[in-house]
């Protein structure tokens, strides 16, 4: 199998993420019959590395993230990697990302502190129209 390195490097190329592109990365996350973080780590790097996707690949990412992050129903500080990756890859909070983490927030059994405060912090630069460094975007 191709090393990830290589895979992402072929996927991104162009920028774009297409449909089969889209197929090839379905095929790659369920190769080995398992979702866990090296899945949610692949999908992490496309969503940010991307400069566009078709929505399929929207759902696929928060459907993977979603799963792997509440496999035990709590959402701990060193789960919040790859939401912080997600919220601030492009510079700029999006309603739909804020709307995930909330659906998280509300599906968890447990969750830290900080995450509660990623959630807070994230709507007030949406509101405000802030970009990453508080500026307005």
């Amino acid at each position: 199998m191709q090393s990830t390195h290589a895979f992402l490097a072929e996927i991104l190329a162009d920028g774009q993420l297409d449909h089969s592109e889209l197929g090839k990365v379905c095929d790659r996350i369920t190769a080995d019959d398992l979702i866990d973080l090296k899945d949610v780590e692949l999908l992490t790097k496309i969503y940010v590395g991307a400069q566009s996707y078709p929505a399929e690949f929207e759902d696929l990412f928060f459907g993977v993230l979603k799963a792997v992050i509440l496999d035990d129903d709590k959402i701990l500080n060193d789960e919040r990697f790859f939401l912080l990756q997600m919220l601030y890859s492009n510079s700029a909070v999006r309603e739909v990302e804020i709307e995930f983490l909330k659906d998280l927030q509300r599906e968890a059994t447990e969750v830290s502190p900080e995450f509660d405060q990623m959630i807070v912090d994230a709507e007030t630069a949406f509101m405000n129209g802030e970009n990453v460094g508080g500026r307005p975007t």
